[in-house]
């Protein structure tokens, strides 16, 4: 579709964030229909695009010629095509996954004093069906409170692992399956070399990109990434991230709890400890005295 616009040089696409969305598609409906006035194919501008009519107007502006269009059309009737066997797929996908679900209402969350917020999911790429109902029902547990994994990342990992984890185990079984742990080369008793060991694990794959779009989060796995990156840099950061993601997921799928961040190391008195020494030595060399906060009587 942006090569047939570009050879009419007809620019919508560079002003447009997407030429699929609903403004695009109305504009290049409209084209296809005969239509040729830029100034009406701007005004089918959703009220939500930022680019106001007159930039429209002159990015509709360009040369219509007949080989274009037909190049145009046979784009968007393979564009159609594909997602309508997307639509295809995944009802399939969802029939046979329906299948595996067992009946009745899904299993609540565990209820606990603090927990986590989970981030709205939205776009048009996501599956057309309720993807985390149905896995909290095969797997027994609400694994999408667990940071980082949205419903996407956790229908990749069901496919590979299934609703059991019982052929490995301890989580040190599972992450050494992944190749995300340390694999120490000795000789003679002393360590040569302290890598992880290459692998394909598509599993792995799938929590290292998790890792890596947790790094930036503000919670406690987030806080976690930061710290390895400052201290190990930023690939050993996310291999370490995706290890305590690999070994969160095998315990809330083995015990059937779901993710408590209470029980994270973030409260930890040593940590807190360590934490309230390096904020009064930093309050100090600032010139300042760090005071606690007294509660109001």
């Amino acid at each position: 579709i942006h090569k047939a616009l570009d050879q009419m040089n007809v620019q919508i696409h560079h002003v447009l964030t997407d030429i699929t969305g609903a403004t695009g598609t109305a504009i290049l409906e409209s084209i296809l229909a005969g239509q040729r006035d830029p100034a009406h194919l701007a005004s089918l501008r959703d009220k939500r695009v930022k680019a106001d009519v007159a930039t429209l107007t002159r990015a509709l502006t360009g040369d219509y010629r007949s080989e274009h269009l037909f190049c145009l059309q046979q784009a968007c009737a393979g564009y159609r095509f594909a997602r309508e066997q997307i639509v295809a797929v995944e009802a399939e996908v969802h029939r046979l996954q329906a299948a595996l679900a067992p009946a009745g209402e899904p299993t609540p969350p565990a209820v606990h004093a603090a927990k986590p917020k989970r981030r709205r999911e939205g776009g048009k790429n996501l599956p057309g069906f309720p993807v985390a109902d149905l896995l909290q029902r095969i797997c027994g547990v609400d694994l999408g409170t667990i940071p980082g994994l949205s419903a996407a990342t956790l229908q990749g990992l069901w496919a590979e692992l299934g609703s059991s984890l019982a052929a490995f185990p301890t989580a040190k079984h599972f992450a050494s399956w992944l190749s995300l742990c340390p694999d120490n080369k000795i000789s003679g008793g002393k360590k040569l070399k302290v890598s992880t060991r290459a692998s394909a694990n598509r599993v792995a794959g799938i929590l290292r990109i998790a890792a890596q779009g947790v790094g930036n989060a503000h919670n406690e796995l987030g806080d976690f990434h930061r710290r390895m990156r400052a201290r190990l840099g930023g690939a050993a950061a996310i291999t370490a991230t995706a290890h305590k993601l690999a070994r969160i997921f095998y315990a809330c799928l083995r015990d059937k709890k779901a993710y408590e961040p209470s029980r994270h190391d973030l409260n930890n008195p040593l940590r807190r400890s360590k934490a309230l020494a390096k904020l009064r030595a930093k309050a100090k060399n600032l010139g300042f005295q760090l005071v606690e906060l007294q509660p109001a009587n």
